[in-house]
């Protein structure tokens, strides 16, 4: 058993390694934290991306996963 953390930062990275497009982005981070949360694995969604957030909220109702598997986290500062 362990615990990930999923983190949506804000660098740039080079195009051989890392998505440019916002969209993609968005789109395989989502796509990496629904594969987490449905193998019940424990998620630290690390993101102050609203439409993100919003988005998982939706996602872990509808799959009725408990709030115990996962949690939001932000960087104050």
């Amino acid at each position: 058993n362990f615990r990930i953390r999923l983190v949506k930062g804000a660098y740039k990275e080079s195009a051989e390694i890392a998505y440019q497009d916002k969209k993609d982005i968005d789109a395989n981070f989502i796509k990496i934290v629904e594969w987490h949360l449905l193998h019940g694995k424990f998620t630290s969604i690390a993101t102050h991306d609203h439409r993100i957030i919003q988005h998982v909220k939706e996602f872990v109702k509808k799959h009725d996963i408990p709030n115990d598997k996962f949690e939001f986290q932000m960087l104050y500062g």
